[in-house]
């Protein structure tokens, strides 16, 4: 199950959101470059904050099929990170909950990329566009290499 708390639409309403747009110079035929694909996810999307809490279900699973389970969602998971989609990952503390920032052109596109993985049926999932703060209107880590 999962739920946007805000759509990107609604955000981009209220504030600028983290949301990057391509040149046409860096695509061909509309699509970006092959050389530019790594730029172009990083100009032409926008980050989510997804809280992921197991359900009881998950909780309840035995031992082995949970092992099973959980080596198969380091797989998928290990690939999304490596392609950029999950780019922070948190645990709150005393909890079996997850927060993670995800990078993705859509809140659809998170849905999609959450249901490859396995672990995805057994979680109530919050996905919550996010949007730049006026006080920090570029990230830190950019401003940082700007500085420099």
């Amino acid at each position: 199950m999962w739920r946007t708390v805000m759509s990107a639409t609604d955000m981009t309403l209220r504030c600028r959101p983290l949301c990057r747009h391509t040149s046409a110079s860096a695509s061909v035929g509309g699509r970006p470059h092959p050389t530019s694909l790594a730029q172009h996810r990083m100009e032409n999307t926008m980050d989510y904050l997804v809280k992921a809490t197991p359900t009881r279900e998950l909780l309840e699973l035995s031992a082995a099929d949970r092992d099973e389970l959980m080596a198969a969602e380091r797989e998928v998971a290990t690939d999304l990170i490596a392609g950029g989609a999950i780019t922070w990952m948190w645990r709150l503390p005393d909890t079996q909950t997850s927060i993670a920032i995800w990078n993705a052109e859509s809140a659809e596109d998170v849905e999609a990329q959450l249901k490859t993985l396995p672990v995805f049926p057994y979680n109530t999932v919050e996905i919550t566009a996010l949007a730049t703060h006026p006080a920090f209107p570029t990230s830190l880590s950019a401003a940082s290499r700007i500085a420099r």
